[in-house]
């Protein structure tokens, strides 16, 4: 008989003592190991002391916050994905995190769905990132998970959609409902920015997963505004 495999060990970073046992208890409940820490400093000395598999982030923290949390991450040869939980609704530090290195964005306050999903997205894009690395690519890409809105362009209801793969050519982008090949779409990254770039795109294939649909979606027409936006996004990705 196999054994089940081991729970990823998950540490929880918010100085709010109520918002991260909240954390915790949801993603214990969905069967992560989870560790908490008060402010990026304590956080460091946790993952020394036994390295997580993710980090869940808050930005604003006394002592280290989470930009200085991002940038000592950067700075080593190995560290955990990082889901940022934030009430910063600005889509400057949106773009800011993501150039930092974080894989998944959830804002506060959160639906506990939106945030396990992110989680489990996050997760499953570090475990199938060696496979995806092996792919020739000319074109700058980030693997960032972050809630979306997908607006077919005709006259269709939005959908609310998850953005799993974002590169200067394209998306990846999870949907419940599936969307035909050729479909156009407007694609609003992500849904709680009033400032975040709209970006017209084309379906160029779908194929079901868990939960719905993956669908590949190719940038065409985007307006000079919306690509200077995904290019400062994109920032220096391979």
């Amino acid at each position: 008989m196999s054994r089940a495999a081991p729970a990823a060990r998950v540490l929880v970073v918010d100085d709010e003592e109520d918002l991260r046992a909240l954390v915790s208890r949801l993603l214990r409940d969905k069967g992560y190991e989870v560790q908490e820490a008060a402010d990026g400093e304590e956080a460091l000395i946790r993952m020394e002391a036994e390295p997580p598999q993710l980090l869940v982030l808050d930005l604003v923290m006394p002592r280290l916050d989470g930009w200085g949390v991002l940038a000592r991450l950067a700075a080593r040869t190995e560290s955990p994905p990082v889901v940022v939980l934030t009430a910063r609704g600005d889509y400057d530090s949106f773009a800011r995190a993501v150039r930092e290195g974080a894989a998944g964005y959830v804002f506060k306050p959160f639906r506990s769905h939106e945030l396990t999903a992110t989680c489990d997205g996050v997760l499953r894009a570090q475990r199938t990132g060696a496979a995806a690395a092996d792919e020739r690519r000319r074109d700058r890409r980030r693997v960032v998970t972050a809630e979306v809105t997908v607006v077919p362009a005709e006259d269709a209801p939005p959908m609310a959609g998850e953005l799993v793969d974002l590169s200067s050519r394209g998306a990846r982008v999870h949907l419940r409902g599936r969307l035909e090949h050729g479909t156009a779409v407007r694609v609003v990254l992500p849904v709680a920015l009033g400032d975040a770039p709209e970006l017209s795109a084309v379906v160029q294939w779908s194929e079901h997963v868990p939960q719905g649909f993956a669908h590949g979606l190719r940038f065409a027409d985007l307006t000079l505004a919306a690509r200077r936006k995904l290019i400062d996004l994109l920032g220096a990705a391979d």
